[in-house]
């Protein structure tokens, strides 16, 4: 028995048992932030400088970049009011420099938060349609994907006229079924494939036990086929709330749309990246 003073109060304690004494260690971690000094900060202001100086061209300025092994970092698509650029964060200065210059224009040396940057306009994108060139990888791409959709398509439409299961027909082109569980109208996502409203079309459309035709998605091909089908216990309460919410997404959209039709309307110039 022992009294034991705490800032709680007098305590009576009794060790009624014991563990075996084992060794331990304590261990005590010291942290001490790491900050450049005057001098080091400004050593590489001024190989900053001397950078932009030295290449005020686009060319030298690649050509200089990889001379010095300088890591290049690329942003595609910078819009006006765009806050960060890639991973530099709070980036208004640089957006701000970049629409008040021309192309192939390299800026002056900006300091933003603990980094230097030198920064090139390396094209410019007009309003409107984009350029078939600036776009052609990404639409060789897409036209990949749907081609070979359109061949896997066929290949499944040309396998279900010999199997009438859907797990026969998985197993003719060595796939595998996939269940999904509480599968909504409401819903355009589907577990475990993403986002495809066709999918989901496409179970509404089917009868219970029926198999669908193939059905070309965002991210595949698939076949659908419904087990079973739940019944809500309350259609009028469902419907209800359902019109409530599609009231509310309406009179949002309403406000905005009128918001943006006044804007076209009046022929708006948005200048704030000249300010913020």
């Amino acid at each position: 028995m022992k009294i034991v003073r705490t800032q709680f109060g007098i305590h009576i304690l009794k060790i009624v048992d014991q563990s075996k004494n084992v060794k331990k260690v304590q261990v005590g971690t010291l942290v001490k932030k790491v900050e450049p000094s005057s001098n080091t900060d400004q050593m590489y202001y001024s190989k900053a400088s001397e950078f932009a100086g030295l290449n005020n061209s686009y060319a030298k300025f690649i050509e200089a970049a990889n001379s010095q092994g300088l890591n290049v970092m690329f942003a595609q698509s910078v819009k006006p009011l765009d806050k960060n650029i890639l991973d530099i964060q709070n980036a208004r200065e640089v957006v701000k420099w970049a629409y008040g210059a021309n192309e192939k224009d390299v800026s002056n040396v900006m300091k933003i938060g603990k980094k230097y940057i030198v920064a090139v306009v390396e094209d410019v994108k007009e309003k409107g349609y984009a350029d078939m060139n600036d776009i052609r990888e990404e639409l060789k791409i897409e036209v990949r994907k749907q081609k070979k959709a359109e061949e896997l398509s066929n290949e499944l439409a040309e396998k279900m006229k010999n199997n009438s299961s859907i797990s026969n027909l998985a197993s003719s082109v060595s796939a595998q079924v996939q269940s999904t569980a509480s599968v909504r109208f409401t819903n355009n996502s589907v577990a475990g494939l993403g986002f495809e409203p066709k999918v989901v079309a496409a179970a509404f459309a089917l009868e219970e036990g029926k198999i669908s035709e193939p059905v070309v998605g965002n991210n595949g091909v698939y076949v659908v086929s419904v087990t079973s089908v739940s019944q809500p216990s309350d259609v009028e309460a469902i419907k209800s709330r359902e019109q409530t919410m599609m009231d509310r997404n309406y009179q949002r959209r309403v406000n905005y749309m009128a918001i943006e039709a006044l804007k076209e309307r009046a022929n708006i110039t948005d200048n704030r990246v000249k300010f913020f």
